[in-house]
């Protein structure tokens, strides 16, 4: 009887334990996804036109989904492009994505107009949890050609 009695609590706290480990691992690898804005990171001159590689560094993120804003915009929420075709979400281990500059983006810099193309900023999230996300250091312009 003893034995039984003895292996029953020992199959339930090593149940316990191992329910206890899943929950510390979970947490921490909840914790420890990250994304980081390599380029554009702020002073970059771009033209309309050009192809230009926006790059980022991403730990425990399946896919992001990357933005051009310009916050001084609030009626689009500052939200001026996506450079990736209708905003789908792609690989976050590429770790890169080439960006032709679309001669239709919108808030370029007018003649005579106040928006003088120079406060954009590229902001990447995880696809899939909006918390997780980086932007673009410091502000780069992007030019009428």
């Amino acid at each position: 009887m003893r034995k039984l009695k003895f292996g029953k609590i020992f199959a339930v706290m090593t149940f316990f334990i191992i329910v206890v480990v899943v929950s510390i691992l979970s947490v921490s690898q909840a914790k420890a996804a990250s994304i980081t804005v390599l380029s554009p990171n702020g002073g970059e001159s771009w033209k309309v036109g050009e192809t230009h590689r926006i790059t980022w560094a991403a730990v425990g993120v399946e896919k992001v989904t990357m933005y051009l804003y310009d916050d001084r915009i609030t009626s689009s929420g500052a939200i001026v492009n996506y450079p990736v075709l209708d905003n789908q979400p792609i690989s976050a281990s590429q770790g890169y994505y080439d960006w032709t500059i679309p001669t239709d983006i919108r808030w370029l810099p007018r003649e005579g107009g106040d928006n003088r193309g120079d406060n954009y900023k590229i902001r990447i999230n995880d696809a899939s949890t909006d918390p997780v996300l980086d932007e673009s250091d410091n502000f780069f312009n992007i030019l009428n050609p």
